[in-house]
């Protein structure tokens, strides 16, 4: 059997000095790391507010596409319906326009009753009412645009959120394995005494 040779007490209190030091340093490395990953986490924190805002901005930004939309969307129909009665009102007066004409006595009873290069007040109305249901298109991919951008901005909030949760724990792990070390150091003090 071997026997251990036991140390005076002399001989352990360089050890034991040694050995506080030794746990006192890591617990300063445990305590920068834990200042560090409590620093990131806030900046997380901070990225995943920031990222909220942006989505809050896209959001209205897109609602208000929305409402651009529904605008364009109603004056279009509103100028459809304006065309549709000048239309009428137009095709009433050639008619009644022809019927002078051919009572005058006229060959060209079939002509037009406005001047052949002016477009008439319906094809511009027929016209102006295509241009809004185009913008209605436009104005609705925007608003689409504005509400990915939303969510992207919600995804990198939600990931934010995550990385401060990951660094919040390695922060309190770190936090913890100092107070282990300085308890070891000073039960290691308090030994060699």
């Amino acid at each position: 059997m071997i026997s251990k040779v036991q140390q005076t007490p002399q001989q352990q209190t360089p050890d034991l000095i040694e050995v506080a030091q030794a746990k006192q340093a890591e617990a300063r490395e445990d305590r920068d790391r834990a200042e560090t990953h409590a620093s990131d986490a806030f900046t997380h924190v901070a990225g995943a507010a920031l990222n909220t805002l942006i989505a809050g901005a896209d959001t209205v930004e897109g609602t208000a596409d929305v409402a651009g939309a529904g605008a364009h969307l109603v004056t279009s129909a509103q100028l459809a319906v304006a065309g549709a009665a000048e239309w009428a009102g137009e095709k009433v007066v050639d008619f009644f326009a022809g019927g002078i004409r051919a009572v005058a006595g006229r060959d060209d009873c079939d002509a037009p009753s406005q001047h052949p290069e002016s477009p008439r007040l319906s094809a511009q109305l027929f016209g102006a009412a295509a241009n809004q249901w185009h913008r209605t298109g436009d104005s609705l991919r925007a608003a689409w645009h504005a509400f990915g951008e939303a969510g992207t901005h919600l995804e990198g909030a939600v990931a934010n959120l995550g990385l401060a949760a990951g660094h919040t724990g390695l922060a309190l792990e770190d936090a913890a394995e100092a107070v282990q070390d300085e308890a070891a150091a000073g039960v290691a003090v308090a030994e060699s005494d």
